[in-house]
């Protein structure tokens, strides 16, 4: 070997390695010994007793790959299922740690968009909405006040081009607190640059018997020959206008206006309506008449019969407080049928029980939306999660899971309140007003997996995917 620099140069020499060959003299052969000349029969048997432990090998490993690769299309599938429904958190597998700490007055996190939490402040007249960067913490803009409002920015606008978000912010006045009926309001739609709380449109300020964000725009429930609903754009232009009823009068009934997958679900007095989105009723239902509501009711003054909400399953609930009674309708407008009052509630669900409608009051009920039937009652419970063919229930200090089919308890353990999972473990809060704690259960057998105390005085909650710690001192993001 002749050494250059830092490399090696390396001689090869064919065959042996003695002098002779070195000087370029001829290799000698040397003859085959018996050893040498039975060497591929034993290779040849070597191979035949070891293909058997290979093949064997081989499908072992492909059967765990086959596995591993089934398992991960199962839970994508699952995370998708369960990705746009309240309540979900996409890794709950490890303990949550603290990522950022907001320092504010009381406040709570009411909607995420993006990489932005809205914030709304309780009990301070300095700020009253802060945008917050859920990367970091940093307070982005705030908005203070105005006498005698309130401003809701829930809704994002999620046709506008991801560059330049916007959030739709209601400006909403307040009713007057001496008089018990009706009254119109004022109402206000304001665009706002979701990173910088800029001021991008307004509309005039505008008066209905109730209000809310609709797409880039407004609908409202106006007062206007008997009871109308009106959708008009942000400039105020009006797109359509359905008269939904000709009689009564406006301001001595309670009403309402929620939108729900783009979708008006609308109430006055004894009436509640479903209106699509080019104006078109879909469903019109009325509440028990007056002389049968209770006696609350009528020593109110004002009249609230009911309400109406969009069902998981694309159908709708009209829960009636006079009748005490609710009434299933499909996603057509069919009437299914009317049951015992309750109020849906939207749990966590993987589809395990197919289609179903979860109703609560003092019991949880699980209902067929197709024909009403009840498939599974608790009482003195709430529903956390639908998973597996089980309800995960809370209340009175225990979670259970039970199965509806069975009617069996798989599992009970000591614990607060279910507020969320990612589909493997279930994320639950509980105190004693000293002490407050999340914890982490594993959904299939109510085992526990992690804790962390997130201090006193504060409470959880989750908002589109996101694990907030709401206290008096401020908001804490909590991440694993």
């Amino acid at each position: 070997m002749t050494r250059l620099g830092r490399k090696v140069e390396v001689e090869l020499v064919d065959g042996g390695s003695d002098a002779s060959d070195r000087r370029g003299a001829p290799p000698v052969e040397a003859a085959p010994s018996a050893s040498s000349a039975d060497e591929p029969g034993r290779a040849r048997r070597r191979l035949v007793r070891a293909w058997p432990i290979a093949v064997v090998v081989v499908l072992v490993g492909a059967a765990y790959g086959v596995r591993g690769m089934v398992d991960a299309a199962a839970r994508e599938a699952l995370h998708e299922t369960l990705a746009r429904q309240p309540g979900y958190v996409e890794d709950l597998s490890r303990p949550l740690r603290p990522v950022w700490t907001h320092e504010t007055s009381l406040a709570y996190v009411g909607a995420v968009h993006g990489d932005v939490a809205i914030a709304e402040t309780w009990g301070g007249d300095e700020v009253e909405l802060t945008a917050i960067d859920v990367r970091t913490g940093t307070a982005l803009w705030s908005l203070t006040p105005e006498p005698g409002t309130h401003r809701g920015c829930w809704s994002s606008l999620t046709d506008m081009p991801p560059t330049s978000p916007v959030v739709a912010c209601l400006v909403t006045g307040e009713m007057d607190e001496n008089s018990s009926t009706n009254v119109l309001r004022e109402h206000r739609l304001e665009h706002r640059d979701l990173a910088t709380g800029a001021l991008l449109a307004r509309s005039s300020t505008r008066y209905a018997l109730a209000a809310s964000a609709w797409g880039d725009g407004l609908v409202e429930l106006v007062a206007e020959d008997g009871v109308t609903l009106q959708r008009v754009d942000v400039e105020g232009q009006l797109r359509w206008s359905t008269r939904l009823s000709a009689a009564g009068d406006p301001a001595a009934s309670l009403s309402s206006v929620a939108v729900r997958d783009d979708t008006a679900l609308v109430v006055h007095g004894d009436h509640a309506w479903v209106v699509d989105a080019s104006g078109q009723v879909v469903i019109e239902h009325r509440f028990a008449p007056r002389d049968e509501g209770s006696a609350e009711q009528a020593s109110a003054g004002a009249w609230f019969f009911g309400d109406v909400e969009l069902l998981p399953s694309g159908g709708y609930a009209f829960a009636d407080h006079g009748l005490a009674e609710t009434t299933l309708y499909d996603a057509d407008g069919q009437r299914v049928r009317s049951v015992a009052y309750g109020w849906p509630a939207t749990p966590v669900d993987d589809g395990s029980l197919g289609s179903v409608v979860v109703l609560v009051n003092e019991e949880v009920r699980v209902l067929d939306p197709r024909t009403g039937e009840e498939l599974f009652r608790d009482e003195g419970s709430v529903v956390g999660a639908i998973r597996d063919g089980a309800v995960i229930l809370g209340g009175r200090g225990k979670i259970r899971s039970v199965g509806i089919t069975s009617r069996e308890e798989r599992w009970s353990v000591p614990a607060g309140d279910v507020l969320g999972t990612d589909g493997t473990t279930l994320l639950v809060h509980e105190g004693d007003g000293q002490r407050y704690l999340a914890r982490g259960l594993d959904v299939r057998t109510g085992s526990e997996q992690w804790r962390v105390d997130v201090g006193p005085g504060s409470w959880l909650t989750v908002t589109d995917g996101h694990v907030f710690i709401n206290g008096t001192s401020g908001i804490t993001l909590l991440r694993p």
